[in-house]
């Protein structure tokens, strides 16, 4: 079901209106028999937003957990004042990171 902005949560659309697994199955045996797709068989479209929006999923699904502990000491010490960040190599690696990007 799609939501009130257009965007299918599931990022799959229906293209011709078929909506039961007997009607999925139909289609594939056709197509299996005959060797070919009849014209009015299911397709499925996955939007790159979809894909990426998968990709990221994943890659959150397969992040290493949090280490508490270094999060507590990074907390202590901005508390402190005395954590430090060097902007210089931050910027340098994301301007890094973003060309690694476009260059894929």
């Amino acid at each position: 079901m799609a939501r009130i902005d257009g965007i299918n949560p599931s990022g799959i659309e229906r293209t011709n209106g078929r909506t039961g697994p007997a009607d999925a199955a139909g289609s594939r045996d056709a197509s299996q028999a005959g060797g070919v797709a009849p014209a009015d068989a299911d397709r499925v479209s996955i939007s790159r937003r979809s894909l990426a929006m998968a990709a990221a999923m994943r890659a959150v699904h397969s992040a290493a957990e949090v280490r508490q502990a270094r999060v507590a000491e990074i907390k202590a010490a901005i508390m402190r004042g005395e954590y430090e960040v060097d902007a210089d190599a931050i910027a340098d690696r994301l301007v890094r990171d973003g060309i690694a990007d476009f260059a894929r």
